[in-house]
C-alpha cells in the first residue's frame, strides 16, 4: 500500500528533508514521474534523476528506502 510506504519512510528517516527525498525517489520508481516532469522545478532531484555522475546517490537512496521498509515490515 502506497500511503503505507510513505508514512513508514516518514516514520523511519532522519528529518523531514531526508523523507521527502526519498518518497520523491520512491514515487519515481513506482511511477515514473521524473520522466514526465514533476520534478523538472526541483533542480536537486532532477540532477539526481538526470545525472550519471549522481546516479550513485540515486542507487544508495533507493537501497535505503528499501532497507528502511523491510525493517519496519517486520517489527509490525
Amino acid at each position: 500500500m502506497l500511503r503505507g510506504k510513505v508514512q513508514k519512510l516518514i516514520e523511519q528517516s532522519q528529518d523531514a528533508e531526508e523523507a521527502a527525498k526519498l518518497i520523491c525517489i520512491m514515487l519515481d520508481e513506482s511511477l515514473d514521474l521524473s520522466a514526465n516532469g514533476w520534478f523538472d522545478e526541483d533542480p536537486e532531484l532532477e540532477a539526481l534523476f538526470g545525472d550519471a555522475e549522481r546516479e550513485i546517490d540515486y542507487v544508495q537512496l533507493s537501497d535505503k528506502i528499501d532497507r528502511l521498509l523491510a525493517a519496519t515490515s517486520t517489527s509490525d
